[in-house]
């Protein structure tokens, strides 16, 4: 295990603080409760890569996306969406189908409805995020998420497939030509 000291400034005080960041070889953070600073975000991401290219013996300037699919960790990013998506799977009882709010049959009837709201707050909350990256999967990994054993593999292939370095390539990327073997 990495033990990292990190400073993050906060907008208000301009005051540094100072957080002891534990990261094991798997590249999960063990203390995730200070991410919550997009600056401190960044710092860490940085800090994987670093471990990665240190566990592959790479050189510093070498890209990290095939490492981080050689060795099956997911970059920080993914962790998020991973995290994200377990909790919307595991918790779906507090979600509503968009085929539960109306009765006409669409082809977005199956996708969780996505509340309406103009505030930044709620749109970057938990419940907000995961219905719209839970929509964004593939149709076949949607339709096991009742087994949440097997979307879990399947979710992580699929995430590895690819290695997405922000959630927005995430969304920029076309599912539909997607094969992701069980």
């Amino acid at each position: 295990m990495f033990i990292f000291q990190l400073s993050c400034y906060q907008k208000a005080g301009r005051r540094a603080k100072h957080y002891e960041v534990v990261v094991s070889f798997t590249g999960k953070l063990i203390s995730p409760q200070f991410l919550d600073s997009a600056i401190f975000i960044i710092k860490v991401f940085k800090i994987q890569k670093r471990i990665i290219r240190i566990m592959t013996k790479s050189n510093k300037r070498d890209t990290c996306r095939p490492l981080f699919k050689k060795l099956g960790i997911l970059p920080l990013p993914l962790q998020y969406i991973f995290s994200l998506l377990l909790f919307v799977v595991t918790n779906k009882k507090l979600f509503l189908l968009n085929s539960q709010i109306h009765s006409i049959h669409t082809r977005h009837s199956d996708n969780l409805h996505i509340p309406q709201t103009g505030l930044t707050l709620v749109q970057k909350g938990v419940a907000y995020s995961g219905c719209k990256i839970y929509n964004h999967l593939p149709l076949h990994i949607k339709n096991i998420s009742n087994n949440v054993p097997l979307f879990k593999s399947l979710l992580r292939k699929l995430l590895l497939q690819y290695v997405f370095y922000s959630v927005d390539k995430y969304y920029q990327q076309n599912f539909n030509d997607c094969v992701t073997k069980k």
